[in-house]
């Protein structure tokens, strides 16, 4: 996690709000907020027109991609399994209780049967399809929404909140690994594996900053959209972020929340699984167990920009990754080849866009270069991954298709 300074233009609720939030935080916050004149605000960030002032306070950030990484690489280090481009496609049941899955390999078409003690279902926007192939008649828990971004190429010393909309939402634009990430969206959506950013989001988006920074629409470097899964109905905005645990006929549905309670929810998960089992488990130690990667920045005698990607994006494995080569996968930007090598070898990536999407982070920062970047990243996996010739075309071809919607 990275800290950013972020701005919230002078609002008199948002100013008594942080004041409490610094209060409640005590020792824990990362430091406290104050007020800015409007000559410093003009400063931070020279683009904006002149302001009565903001309030500036300090928030933390991470990549998701990464985050997910690590957390799957940490579970396999302790003695887990992790499959990747398994589905679910059935469950097996005994006696009206769900023993096990049927699970199907999506790059060779396979299917296997896998028996367990307890079942599962965390997937997130898609839980509600997973609930159906035990039973279609099932009513959905969820009211998925979607969320997108857009990455600009416009440099930022702080971030900045927006609080006023014309849609009463609060929208923000943050430093975003050199670029600048601006977000977000809050309308219903269908639980798609792939989902797609909707013309009238992106328009949303660059309208609500013009009054800001004027227009930004020739800045856009790439955009994508996520889901979040909402527990209950009604309008997206107003449902709460919490999670919900639900157990129907042995399947044990964990779904809702959000990335900064992600821990809490599986220690829910994990208890409820060991009363229901009739398990005695130990006290949870996961709130103190570091993550792989985790500790003090090793040395790394590279060029600064190249050293802080590694770094941020590996921790204390960087200098393993940068030695399986070097050399840049892209002139102009810190990412090497040797990343690609690491992806596949160490971080289960069986296709390009498994590595410019979901380990290099690439291609959710800059459309164009993540396209110039998949012959090379094809070539490099080849041999590690056995793609003759035909293989590789078509695969550079399913991703080039398959880029828009980083999948």
């Amino acid at each position: 996690m990275r800290r950013w300074v972020r701005m919230c233009l002078r609002d008199p609720y948002y100013g008594l709000g942080l004041k409490l939030y610094d209060l409640l935080a005590g020792g824990r916050r990362l430091s406290l907020s104050r007020y800015v004149p409007s000559q410093e605000v003009k400063a931070l960030v020279p683009g904006l027109p002149p302001t009565l002032g903001g309030i500036l306070y300090q928030d933390g950030q991470f990549a998701d991609y990464r985050l997910n990484l690590a957390l799957i690489l940490s579970a396999l280090s302790r003695g887990a399994v992790a499959l990747n481009y398994a589905e679910a496609t059935g469950f097996l049941v005994r006696e009206g209780r769900v023993k096990g899955a049927v699970v199907k390999d999506r790059l060779t078409g396979k299917e296997v049967e896998v028996w367990a003690q307890a079942v599962v279902n965390a997937t997130g926007p898609q839980a509600d399809r997973v609930r159906g192939l035990l039973d279609p008649e099932l009513p959905p828990l969820l009211t998925p929404s979607s969320g997108a971004h857009l990455v600009l190429d416009y440099p930022l010393q702080v971030g900045l909140l927006l609080p006023k909309t014309r849609d009463g939402r609060v929208l923000f634009l943050l430093p975003w690994q050199g670029k600048a990430l601006l977000g977000t969206t809050d309308l219903p959506a269908e639980a798609t594996a792939c989902p797609l950013p909707r013309e009238e989001e992106v328009a949303y988006l660059l309208e609500e900053i013009r009054p800001y920074l004027g227009d930004l629409s020739s800045r856009v470097l790439a955009a994508w959209a996520g889901l979040r899964p909402l527990v209950g109905k009604g309008e997206t905005k107003r449902l709460v972020r919490d999670h919900l645990i639900v157990e129907e006929k042995g399947l044990y549905t964990l779904t809702g929340g959000k990335w900064t309670t992600f821990r809490l929810m599986a220690l829910d998960l994990v208890e409820r699984l060991a009363r229901d089992l009739g398990l005695s488990l130990p006290p949870s130690e996961s709130h103190r167990t570091p993550l792989l990667g985790a500790g003090p920045r090793p040395p790394l005698p590279l060029p600064e920009g190249v050293a802080e990607h590694l770094y941020t994006h590996y921790g204390t494995l960087a200098p393993e990754v940068a030695a399986l080569g070097d050399r840049p996968l892209l002139p102009g930007l810190p990412y090497l080849e040797g990343e690609v090598v690491w992806a596949v070898r160490e971080e289960l990536a069986q296709k390009p866009l498994d590595v410019l999407a979901r380990r290099l982070g690439l291609a959710l920062l800059d459309r164009k270069r993540a396209e110039e970047a998949l012959p090379r990243v094809v070539e490099l996996m080849a041999p590690l991954l056995g793609w003759d010739d035909g293989r590789k075309q078509a695969l550079l071809l399913e991703a080039r298709r398959a880029l828009p919607a980083l999948c």
